[in-house]
């Protein structure tokens, strides 16, 4: 009950301001949903890929298959489908599969930075908004210069916005900031597992290889 009547006493910016955080947390469920299934697939996927001194194409095609569905199992599939021993076309396969999959692991953190900037200016507007209206209420040079309680209402509903504001902001800039530094990480070892395969696919003699897929 306390936090309808928060709600509502924050005046008018607050409903965009609970756009903005239903927004933000549908994101974040999600996000989280998503690194929670990835992250041990990745690290799993390259300690089986990389298990042995010796390639083994076999085991390496089912393995390719039946992870897919994640970014490394997809760069490997690309660049290893590659049917030329160029080693040039095959650090492009590579490097381009690579980047494609970047933008997934940053999916929707420029929109929780955007909540991030516009939620506390959206507080610093209902602030202005509560400020007028405690002004307004004072009625300087009427008789009605002595309403008490409409001005600690206005102020009421600045202080409130503000607050509210800042909370959104703080609570996305945390799992905004999170989600970014998964994303480095990611890209780091998408990077190293990318190495090592473009230095196992020479020492295999580069087209050998490429019938995985």
């Amino acid at each position: 009950m306390a936090v309808i009547e928060w709600f509502f006493r924050g005046g008018i910016v607050m409903y965009p301001m609970l756009l903005l955080s239903l927004i933000s947390l549908a994101i974040i469920i999600e996000r989280i949903l998503y690194w929670t299934r990835l992250l041990p697939r990745q690290k799993a996927f390259v300690e089986q890929a990389f298990a042995d001194e010796r390639w083994q194409p076999e085991q390496l095609r089912k393995l390719i298959n039946e992870n897919a569905d994640i970014p490394l199992g997809r760069i490997f599939g690309s660049a290893l489908s590659i049917k030329t021993d160029d080693e040039t076309a095959f650090r492009l396969a590579l490097e381009g599969a690579a980047k494609g999959e970047i933008p997934k692991l940053k999916r929707f953190v420029s929109v929780l930075d955007t909540i991030v900037t516009l939620s506390p200016l959206l507080g610093l507007l209902g602030t202005v908004l509560g400020l007028i209206n405690s002004f307004a209420s004072l009625g300087l040079g009427t008789e009605n210069s002595s309403k008490g309680l409409e001005v600690a209402g206005g102020i009421s509903e600045a202080l409130i916005a503000t607050a509210t504001g800042m909370i959104v902001a703080l609570v996305t800039l945390i799992f905004a900031s999170t989600f970014r530094a998964l994303a480095r990480r990611q890209v780091t070892l998408m990077e190293t597992a990318g190495t090592q395969l473009e230095l196992r696919w020479r020492m295999a003699g580069g087209r050998a290889l490429s019938n995985v897929s």
